[in-house]
């Protein structure tokens, strides 16, 4: 004997249609999770941002610390150059086409026993001389409100030889 369709019962579950205004809730639901989620991460993000950004000046800079020290070692180890203000002054013109003020650049022209220089012509031929320069990074940063960086200073020394 087969039971009519009426009479069968599968147990199968039925989706259950949903009201128009329970969808609406639920999306604006998710609309909120990703603006909160947006303005938790947002904050972190440009923190991390301006980090790099900043490293990266600081990284920028030490470069051009360094060819600096460079350009005042050969300008030091040359004949025509007679006195220290001459190395200051072209490693303070390098820097400052670099974008760094020159108030916050120190230069020492010294022998290899580490006393300072004044007047190149005294060095004789053969001698080495080291010009150190020295620059606060605090006078040149873009980014001041991150305070890692805001004591550092890039120092870089070269020694040449006297012609």
């Amino acid at each position: 004997m087969i039971k009519s369709e009426k009479q069968i019962n599968l147990n199968i579950p039925v989706a259950k249609k949903r009201s128009r205004q329970a969808r609406r809730n639920k999306q604006s639901s998710r609309r909120g999770s990703a603006v909160i989620e947006c303005a938790m991460t947002a904050p972190l993000l440009i923190v991390i941002l301006f980090g790099t950004i900043d490293v990266g000046q600081f990284v920028n800079i030490s470069q051009s610390v360094s060819n600096a020290s460079r350009i005042g070692g050969r300008a030091a180890s040359r004949q025509d150059t007679v006195t220290a203000t001459a190395v200051q002054t072209k490693v303070k013109d390098y820097l400052f086409a670099c974008g760094i003020p020159r108030d916050g650049v120190t230069v020492t022209v010294s022998n290899s026993a580490g006393q300072t220089i004044s007047n190149l012509t005294t060095v004789p031929s053969g001698s080495a001389i080291n010009v150190r320069v020295s620059v606060s990074y605090a006078s040149s940063r873009f980014i001041r409100f991150l305070p890692d960086l805001a004591n550092a200073a890039n120092t870089s020394t070269t020694t040449m030889r006297r012609e």
